[in-house]
């Protein structure tokens, strides 16, 4: 009980803390405590510190050296302000496999939890360290395209890199507070990678993509950082990047579940 109430006390302290730094927008910080307080609810504190880790590492990663990722228009909007669609397609699915947890019993739902948190820490670490890459990066169903930096679906190696790194830290972490009998750093490790490269998939082949006809530049958005109403190119109008990173991560849960049987 205890652990809760401490749990719920970080979770509040974050969300204001996060607030006042710019880390999220006030539905952001709601759908914040939602999220946080859902998951110290159902797995206490020890799951939420991977969480915590996740989104900690992702908002710095963010604001790192975001005037240089604004020039490459590659930059989140808003001033790296996360907003309750970024918390939800990151939040949703990891709360959906807890609960699954607590209802069924089985521990292999624990792992999907931390295969879809995994994943997450992946997608998003590589995502905004990868775009500062010194060279170019490249569509990952067509390595030989170059892409724009911040391009759904480009990869670069700073950016594999950081994918695999950023979920062996993250199953280090698991480890070390115990979340699970059995060592879930390779777990991790494999899992969050794979939910980077399906989210890049997604983004190269379906995801909705946009041209400003004023700036000539490629956007996620419907409507540039200008004000322009851009102009879709490729993908589906429906398919956006928060619903990218959603079912990202709930097939990574789900195929994290399935392999679990190799590591309990």
């Amino acid at each position: 009980m205890y652990t809760k109430i401490i749990g719920l006390s970080i979770v509040i302290a974050l969300g204001l803390i996060s607030l006042r730094k710019g880390w999220v927008d006030f539905l952001g910080l709601i759908s914040g405590f939602v999220v946080g307080g859902s998951i110290v609810l159902l797995g206490d504190l020890k799951a939420f510190l991977p969480m915590m880790a996740f989104y900690l590492s992702g908002s710095l990663a963010t604001k790192l050296k975001y005037k240089r990722k604004v020039q490459k228009e590659a930059a989140q909007p808003k001033g790296g302000a996360r907003s309750w669609q970024n918390v939800f397609a990151n939040g949703l699915m990891p709360v959906v496999f807890l609960v699954l947890w607590r209802t069924l019993g089985s521990e292999r739902w624990l792992f999907a939890y931390i295969a879809s948190v995994s994943a997450s820490i992946a997608d998003t670490l590589s995502n905004e360290i990868g775009v500062l890459n010194p060279s170019p990066p490249r569509l990952v169903t067509r390595p030989w395209m170059e892409v724009d930096p911040g391009t759904s679906g480009g990869v670069s190696p700073l950016g594999f890199l950081v994918a695999l790194v950023a979920p062996f830290l993250l199953g280090s972490l698991t480890s070390a507070v115990g979340l699970v009998g059995s060592n879930p750093v390779l777990f991790s490790t494999i899992t969050g990678f794979f939910g980077s490269l399906v989210d890049s998939i997604i983004g190269a082949e379906w995801q909705a993509l946009y041209l400003c006809p004023k700036c000539d530049k490629i956007t996620e958005s419907k409507v540039h950082r200008c004000g322009t109403q851009a102009k879709l190119i490729k993908g589906y109008s429906w398919l956006s990047n928060d619903l990218v990173n959603l079912i990202m991560s709930g097939t990574t849960g789900l195929v994290g579940y399935l392999i679990s049987v190799r590591f309990i």
